[in-house]
């Protein structure tokens, strides 16, 4: 895959991290910072389940990362990862745009993931989520897209002003909107997470 990528990580969070994220996090930063290809990394604990938290890692290329996993600084990064994380649980790739800034920039980043149920496809899916996407609302940089490891799971990103905000847009729905989702949990899988992140790089 050629252009910027999205290297997204899960992982439970230390007690350090949680309460400090900037602070924890520096000596990753530090070593990201020498990778080529590296551009910025969003990071924090979800709002509402704390024992989950995410980075979202931008690189230039997919093939930047995986040299970067080949490289001296990759064992750096490991045993820096163990002052935010026990272990991490779980790493994916997508590829959504540069309108993405515009959700991980925002003060609240909503982050779903959704894996197509049995017997569902991609084209089942993919008209009613542009639709919900394009409905005019207070959120900016609503971008998703199918994973690079993963034909059935996408993920989705959304900025929010605020969790409030959120939380009443999406429970004071017009009919028609709440009627697509509703489609859409009959077809999918969906885990949601709403993150406030903070920002190193580019």
């Amino acid at each position: 895959m050629s252009g910027p990528v999205t290297e997204i990580v899960t992982f439970p969070p230390t007690e350090a991290y949680a309460k400090d994220p900037v602070g924890t996090f520096a000596p990753l930063s530090d070593v990201f910072a020498k990778a080529p290809g590296f551009i910025s990394v969003y990071h924090g604990v979800d709002f509402e389940d704390k024992s989950a938290a995410f980075a979202f890692i931008q690189w230039a290329k997919i093939e930047d990362h995986t040299a970067f996993t080949n490289s001296p600084g990759f064992p750096e990064l490991q045993a820096a990862f163990k002052a935010i994380t026990p272990g991490v649980t779980r790493v994916i790739h997508v590829n959504v745009g540069a309108s993405l800034l515009d959700a991980l920039t925002a003060p609240f980043t909503e982050f779903s993931t959704m894996v197509l149920k049995a017997g569902h496809t991609q084209d089942q899916v993919t008209k009613p989520i542009d639709a919900l996407c394009a409905v005019p609302s207070p959120a900016k940089g609503r971008v998703w897209n199918w994973t690079v490891e993963d034909p059935k799971e996408l993920v989705l990103f959304v900025g929010w002003p605020s969790h409030e905000i959120h939380l009443q847009t999406r429970d004071n729905g017009p009919p028609e909107v709440l009627q697509v989702i509703g489609e859409l949990v009959q077809r999918l899988d969906i885990k949601v997470a709403n993150v406030q992140l903070a920002h190193f790089g580019n």
